[in-house]
């Protein structure tokens, strides 16, 4: 499955992003956002340079809002994956 996963916000203020093709099942990564999407009332809290991250799979037109602290371990090589790919968008 093709992933992007995007990461905006922060100090610069810059947006990364990276897009991957993974080894992930329709059903694995549903369970997976249904652990890490960032709640109603979470996405209301600002934090000043603070860091927000998004995933989509290919053919999606919306980017869901996550949060990297969910994360199961067993997912940490898909994210060790998309954090390494992470460039700047220009």
């Amino acid at each position: 499955m093709k992933l992007t996963f995007t990461e905006t916000g922060g100090l610069l203020g810059k947006t990364k992003k990276a897009e991957i093709n993974f080894d992930i099942s329709e059903k694995e990564y549903k369970a997976l956002l249904k652990k890490i999407v960032v709640s109603p009332k979470k996405n209301l809290i600002k934090a000043k340079d603070a860091f927000s991250y998004f995933i989509s799979k290919e053919n999606e037109n919306k980017k869901t809002k996550i949060s990297i602290n969910n994360i199961p371990g067993e997912f940490n090589p898909l994210f060790d994956e998309l954090f390494n790919k992470l460039k700047v968008v220009i």
